[in-house]
């Protein structure tokens, strides 16, 4: 929810272009990956990174009506296949806030890593934690790689990704 805040003028975007499009916001209660660098380099001393370190993100059950989009919301399991399929078959366009835990790790990762003399250890993007979990490279064409995570034994196709030095965008 925090990451749709930095491109939320590009919702109208869509409108006013008369494009038909859905949205998927997955609130985890603010800037979750800023919460995740201040704990490991700042001893979970927080700062802006959700509404009770000073940030407060829009109700967007409020505001995506307003700029014109369906509003959809998927706060536990129940009933989440007949929620997903009503979100996915409305002809307009449409957003579906899927509630996470505040805390949600993430995998995998690119883990910067602290030095006693305060500098961070980068590690190369090949390094990922968990390593076990993703097959390493599977398919390279041109700039985009396909990514692949393993549950229960069977490989399954994520999306090709931009490669982009330290970061992977899914």
């Amino acid at each position: 929810d925090g990451g749709i805040m930095m491109n939320l003028q590009e919702l109208h975007t869509v409108i006013e272009n008369g494009l038909n499009v859905k949205v998927v916001i997955f609130n985890n209660d603010g800037y979750l990956m800023i919460k995740h660098t201040q704990k490991m380099l700042f001893n979970s001393n927080y700062v802006s990174v959700d509404k009770n370190t000073g940030i407060g993100l829009p109700n967007f059950s409020k505001l995506l009506p307003a700029l014109g989009y369906e509003y959809y919301s998927l706060k536990d399991w129940n009933n989440a296949d007949v929620k997903i399929n009503q979100f996915l078959k409305d002809p307009l366009n449409s957003v579906l806030e899927v509630f996470m835990d505040p805390n949600q790790g993430f995998l995998p990762k690119v883990k910067g890593v602290p030095r006693e003399d305060g500098s961070i250890l980068a590690p190369p993007i090949e390094e990922m934690s968990p390593l076990d979990s993703i097959l390493l490279p599977t398919n390279i064409t041109g700039t985009t790689k396909s990514v692949f995570l393993n549950f229960n034994s069977k490989s399954v196709p994520i999306l090709p990704v931009p490669i982009i030095p330290a970061f992977i965008i899914f």
